[in-house]
Formats: C-alpha cells, sequence, structure tokens
C-alpha cells in the first residue's frame, strides 16, 4: 500500500518545477567560493526546497489516506483492511458509530495539514519563469 505512493510521479513533477526557477547565480556563487557539490546542495538548494518537500508530502498523504479500493484489492483479511473501507457499512448499520469513525478517520489528515500549513503556501507557489529573448 506504500509503496505507490513513494514512486508519485507528482514529486517528480513538483521538484523539477521548484528547482527550475532555482537561480543558477546562487550556485555559481558557491561553486567560486570553494564549495563542493555536495555542500552546494546542503546548504543551499535542500533549505529553499524545504517548502516544496513539506507541501509535496502534505499533498501526496491527504491522495492517498483516501485511497480504498487498493485496500480492497490488495488486503485480502477484514480485520486488517483501514477504517476507510468499514465506513461505508458503519453508515447503513449504526449511523452514530459512523460519525465517530469519520471523526477518527479525519484526525491525522488534519493532523499532518496543520502541521505542513504554512509550508503549504510557499511551497505550492511555482516559480515563474521569465522569457529569455
Amino acid at each position: 500500500m506504500i509503496l505507490p505512493g513513494i514512486f508519485n510521479p507528482l514529486g517528480t513533477f513538483w521538484i523539477r518545477q521548484h528547482l527550475k526557477g532555482f537561480p543558477k547565480e546562487c550556485i555559481e556563487a558557491a561553486q567560486s567560493s570553494g564549495a563542493s557539490e555536495i555542500q552546494v546542495f546542503c546548504h543551499i538548494v535542500s533549505p529553499s526546497l524545504k517548502p516544496a518537500v513539506i507541501s509535496l508530502f502534505v499533498l501526496t498523504f491527504a491522495e492517498y489516506w483516501n485511497v480504498i479500493d487498493q485496500a480492497v484489492v490488495l488486503i485480502k483479511s477484514i480485520h486488517k483492511q483501514p477504517l476507510s473501507v468499514h465506513l461505508e457499512s458503519m453508515l447503513n448499520t449504526e449511523p452514530g458509530m459512523f460519525f465517530a469513525g469519520a471523526c477518527l478517520y479525519l484526525l491525522p489528515a488534519v493532523f499532518i495539514f496543520f502541521i505542513g500549513k504554512n509550508y503549504l503556501v510557499d511551497g505550492c507557489v511555482l516559480p515563474i519563469q521569465k522569457n529569455k529573448k
């Protein structure tokens, strides 16, 4: 269940777009002052990617937290399936239990959102490329 989320193509596109707008002058200045490629990445590039990576994590978590079809196909035991699969049957039998389960199911997603909400604004804004003439 975790493996498809790791290879999400959105991550490649997301990070590429943020690196595309990164100023090359910063990298050139660090290299001219004697920094190696690893030092440039660790001290210059990766801190600027922090909002993009955290916002990507929040969006990917929200997308894969709600996956039902893979859980039904991949997990055969009813007792090991996630709460999202059982919510529909709970709605028909016990509505009160459904609402309690839905609130419980929502808590991790809300927690992750509140941790990364400040980075969502910074990380979701893609840099605008200027036309070079």
